[in-house]
């Protein structure tokens, strides 16, 4: 039983085979789409003509949207299995900086003030938050030799 399921498999492997001969050329197009996470890393804490107090811009992260067409050219007569691919894409490199300051300052509300005794005037720590949106989108040209 064993010997004939070993000659099944042989011949069906044998029969599945085709040979190519590597002249044929087949060129093919088509269009992707895909997301990009996207990691700034930096280190400045001001803009050229923007006031701005925040203490630091570190970090920031995002997601773009990248959608693009390809293109897939065989040249076998150069090297077997050879070929140039073209990918035209745009992508979004956005991303937002969000820094925190949890602790910036103290504010006193006018209207709770104390006159009689100032000392017992409510003080609340001010959190401000610094926001800053990257809006960077790119179109590239990327072609390959394989």
């Amino acid at each position: 039983m064993k010997k004939i399921i070993f000659l099944v498999l042989i011949f069906s492997a044998l029969f599945a085979y085709s040979k190519d001969d590597g002249r044929r050329v087949y060129n093919s197009y088509g269009f992707f789409t895909g997301l990009n996470y996207n990691m700034y890393s930096s280190d400045f804490s001001t803009l050229p003509g923007v006031p701005c107090c925040s203490p630091l811009f570190d970090n920031a992260t995002g997601v773009g949207l990248s959608i693009g067409l390809l293109a897939d050219f065989q040249t076998n007569n150069i090297l077997e299995y050879s070929g140039f691919d073209f990918r035209l894409s745009f992508d979004m490199l956005d991303a937002e900086y969000n820094i925190l300051e949890p602790k910036a300052g103290n504010v006193i509300k006018q209207d709770l003030i104390d006159l009689n005794d100032p000392s017992k005037t409510p003080i609340d720590d001010v959190a401000i938050n610094h926001n800053l949106l990257i809006g960077l989108s790119i179109i590239s040209l990327e072609p390959t030799f394989r």
